[in-house]
C-alpha cells in the first residue's frame, strides 16, 4: 500500500521550501488567532456626549498601554478647552449666585465673562 501525496524524500527543494513556508505561515496564523481570542472586547453604547470616549480613555490609561507622546500632544487642545469651560462655568455661576463681589481678580473675571463660546 503506497501513501498518497508527496513525502519529504520525493519532494523537490522548491516544494520543501514551500511546505516549510506554509508551515511557518500556518503557525503564525494560529498564534495570531490565539492572541485575538485572548483579547477582551467591550462595546460601549450610548448617546452623543454620554462619556463613551471618556470611559475608553480611562480604561486605556488604567489597564492598557500608556499614551504615546503624539497622543499626549493631541489631547492638549481638549485639556485647555475643558479648563476654560470649567472656569467659564464658575464665572457664570458667580454671576447667577450674586457672588461677583467676592471675586478678587476683577479684570480676569471680566475677560472670562466676556468670552462667548
Amino acid at each position: 500500500f503506497g501513501t498518497m501525496g508527496c513525502t519529504d524524500s520525493k519532494m523537490t527543494p522548491e516544494e520543501r521550501e514551500k511546505k516549510r513556508k506554509n508551515a511557518e505561515f500556518e503557525a503564525e496564523l494560529a498564534h495570531q488567532a490565539k492572541q485575538e481570542d485572548e483579547k477582551i472586547k467591550l462595546l460601549l453604547l450610548g448617546a452623543g456626549e454620554s462619556g463613551k470616549s471618556t470611559i475608553f480613555k480611562q480604561m486605556k490609561l488604567i489597564y492598557g498601554d500608556q499614551y504615546s507622546d503624539a497622543e499626549k500632544k493631541q489631547q492638549i487642545p481638549t485639556i485647555y478647552s475643558n479648563i476654560l469651560q470649567g472656569i467659564k462655568a464658575l464665572v457664570e455661576h458667580a454671576v447667577v449666585f450674586n457672588m461677583v463681589n467676592l471675586v478678587e481678580a476683577k479684570e480676569e473675571f471680566e475677560v472670562i465673562k466676556a468670552i462667548d463660546e
